[in-house]
């Protein structure tokens, strides 16, 4: 089972979106601004988008301009905006919080020569309105702020920023990057006192590579991409019809029931704070929970590096973000949780998990799958044989052994040897033998060793325990790979690389420990004598005719 908690990165397109996208690209396919039929079609949908979009913010369908993306948006309202108004003042205002997509627009316009003025932030990430009120002048010009932070969901206080910035500064533009909220909340911008809206289209269901700006009636911006007058010369090129129809049907889509959807999505995050709770040594960052954002959570688990908890969770096929999908390759540390006062270390070791309201409870609670299946085991099979992450979680559910977060990830093929002898499961083991590992998680042989009822039967002086065999036989924990493939450990390590970051190369995998050389296979012969004596010995064997007598067994042996 996959379990995707990465939505604010992006979404899943909805299948409505999906089949409108195609059909726009395969039948109504016609260029927008062509005078002809299909001109005509494809006009249209763009037009009933502008439409949707405009009904959803109680705005003019006007003052909707579609644009590639939130990127753009946002580039397009601040740079835009700033150059036709320059000479009402050269004095601008953001917060140290904002995605890359703002911060570094207005780094430009700093560098163009514009006093710029970074607004700070409490503890929970919401920003400093007396700050705020300190820094509006006569001269300034724009003030830009987020509505959700997109790393920690806290939610800034828009009315009353939108209130201080036309008091104070009458001539500012206020603009909100909402690409995170919209969707989420009800947004009215000439209710908020918003000039410019900055919305994504693929953070809500809708196609990549598509957004809007809603660019009130009264307001100037200089248009930044210029050629053939497209959207009455505010973005010239031509429109992105697919995007743009898939744009409109997410946006109904995700607005439809949209108090349900937010309830769902604060249940959600409710339920998932409980859980991380019980685990200990964890900080939910940011607002209280009902006051942040219903789809975001940072969470930080001390002393865990937030590169080795992503990869070990992806082993488990769940998916989380280390940071800011836009910036999680690069190594600085995170500006939001820096602006929020938390240290280095903490930022190292902190995650970002986001829902949708495609995600259920059955996603949150994943280990009472796995507890499901554990119990039904005990009384329905001789014996079960565990592997990797499996061996850890039944470690952990049957005697309590708890795995730990490893500084490095093992991965590689490791030497191993046999402590047992005699024991069936490890019968005609050599004296030495090999086993892939790729994991960045262990277990603690010493816990191991103190349990009465376990044993463990092979190992390795790098690596740890191996095979760990229960008294009777009915539970085999195997804490590595010989069920590998000769290139898996070659595919994940490529795979890895593409992803950028910290990247470790299998050990004792190539020829030379050169990357570019074959691959030595040392290891399917001990797999294959594994599975054979597991199934011979544990299960054939102790399997009785009529399978209604095993569960008297398991039942009476309790």
């Amino acid at each position: 089972m996959e379990v995707y908690f990465d939505n604010s990165a992006t979404t899943r397109c909805f299948d409505e979106v999906k089949d409108i996208v195609c059909k726009t690209m395969t039948e109504d396919f016609g260029n927008p601004s062509a005078m002809h039929k299909k001109g005509v079609e494809a006009e249209n949908y763009v037009r009933r988008s502008a439409q949707t979009l405009a009904k959803l913010l109680k705005v003019n369908e006007k003052e909707i301009l579609f644009t590639s993306g939130g990127t753009e948006s946002d580039n397009l309202a601040i740079i835009g905006g700033v150059e036709a108004n320059k000479r009402m003042g050269n004095h601008i205002i953001t917060t140290a919080v904002e995605h890359a997509a703002v911060a570094q627009p207005f780094a430009y316009l700093k560098e163009q020569g514009y006093e710029v003025t970074i607004l700070p932030v409490d503890h929970q990430g919401v920003v400093k309105l007396d700050a705020l009120e300190a820094a509006l002048r006569p001269d300034t010009i724009l003030v830009s702020v987020m509505y959700v932070n997109n790393e920690v969901g806290a939610v800034m206080p828009v009315d009353e920023i939108g209130k201080l910035v036309h008091e104070k500064s009458p001539k500012a533009l206020f603009h909100v990057d909402a690409i995170q909220a919209f969707g989420k909340y009800r947004i009215y911008p000439k209710k908020l006192g918003i000039d410019l809206l900055s919305v994504s289209s693929h953070k809500i269901h809708g196609p990549k590579g598509v957004g809007f700006l809603y660019i009130d009636e009264k307001v100037r911006v200089q248009p930044q991409i210029l050629g053939g007058g497209q959207q009455n010369g505010m973005r010239s090129g031509t429109d992105n019809v697919p995007g743009i129809a898939g744009l409109g049907v997410a946006a109904e889509m995700v607005y439809t029931d949209l108090d349900k959807k937010i309830q769902h999505l604060y249940d959600l995050k409710q339920r998932l704070a409980e859980g991380l709770k019980e685990l200990g040594d964890v900080t939910i960052n940011g607002m209280p929970l009902n006051e942040g954002a219903p789809h975001i959570m940072s969470v930080t688990f001390h002393g865990v590096r937030s590169e080795v908890l992503l990869h070990t969770l992806e082993e488990f096929g769940v998916y989380i973000s280390a940071g800011s999908a836009c910036s999680s390759h690069k190594r600085k540390p995170s500006a939001t949780l820096s602006a929020m006062g938390m240290s280095n270390a903490q930022i190292e070791n902190t995650v970002r998990i986001s829902f949708s309201e495609e995600n259920t409870f059955e996603e949150v609670d994943y280990w009472d799958e796995v507890v499901e299946i554990m119990e039904w085991s005990k009384t329905h099979v001789t014996s079960t044989l565990h592997i990797c992450w499996a061996a850890q979680a039944g470690l952990y559910y049957h005697y309590g052994i708890k795995k730990h977060i490893l500084n490095k990830k093992i991965s590689g093929v490791y030497e191993h040897h046999p402590l047992h002898n005699k024991l069936p499961i490890i019968r005609g083991f050599d004296d030495k033998f090999y086993v892939p590992h790729s994991r960045n998680t262990g277990v603690d042989g010493e816990a191991i060793r103190k349990n009465k009822e376990l044993t463990i039967v092979a190992e390795s002086d790098e690596t740890g325990p191996y095979i760990i065999l229960n008294s009777t036989g009915s539970q085999v924990f195997v804490t590595g790979h010989p069920e590998y493939d000769p290139d898996t450990l070659d595919k994940e390590y490529h795979r890895d690389l593409a992803k950028g970051g910290d990247c470790v190369m299998p050990k004792n995998y190539y020829k030379n420990d050169d990357v570019n050389d074959e691959i030595l296979v040392k290891w399917r012969s001990h797999a294959y004598l594994l599975f054979s004596n597991w199934l011979n010995y544990y299960v054939y064997q102790n399997t009785p005719y009529n399978l209604d007598d095993l569960l008297k067994m398991k039942t009476t042996n309790k």
